[in-house]
């Protein structure tokens, strides 16, 4: 006589099975399972379950400057700085690694970093600039950083 029986499993989804593309198979880009179901009158029974995982690796840069008044009179002055600091922020669903940050105007101190899902980054990377004559002329240093990383694309922001 036929009968059925209905059994429930859980699995808990990884951070690390996600950054891994893949879980038992890294880089597949699936979660797949097996099931067998065995008793002693009747041959096992398998099913396989492909569950297709998609990776969203992205970050976002905030570039903010502070003028530094060395002279202390109010204004720019040729040879005055301004100090720039960068924050990183890990937008995507896995883990981002050799996050760099570059700027065609600064040498940009630190890093490369590891950021986790959601971790935002504001103290690993920071630059300075000394203003010249032109930049006082034009009344603004206008440039533009970028953050990237092994798993995203670039983002950039300018600072004004």
């Amino acid at each position: 006589m036929g009968g059925s029986t209905t059994c429930t499993a859980t699995h808990d989804f990884t951070q690390a099975e996600l950054d891994a593309d893949g879980s038992p198979t890294p880089g597949s880009g699936l979660l797949s399972n097996t099931v067998t179901a065995s008793s002693n009158e009747a041959p096992d029974a398998t099913d396989d379950l492909d569950i297709p995982i998609t990776q969203t690796p992205s970050l976002t840069i905030l570039k903010e400057g502070s003028f530094n008044d060395e002279s202390g009179d109010g204004f720019a002055d040729v040879g005055e700085t301004i100090s720039y600091t960068f924050t990183v922020t890990n937008t995507g669903n896995v883990t981002l690694t050799n996050v760099t940050v570059t700027d065609p105007l600064v040498t940009v101190s630190g890093g490369p970093t590891t950021l986790d899902v959601g971790e935002a980054d504001g103290t690993t990377f920071s630059g300075t600039y000394t203003i010249t004559q032109t930049d006082i002329d034009n009344g603004q240093v206008d440039n533009t950083a970028t953050a990237d990383s092994d798993e995203s694309g670039p983002a950039t922001d300018d600072e004004i």
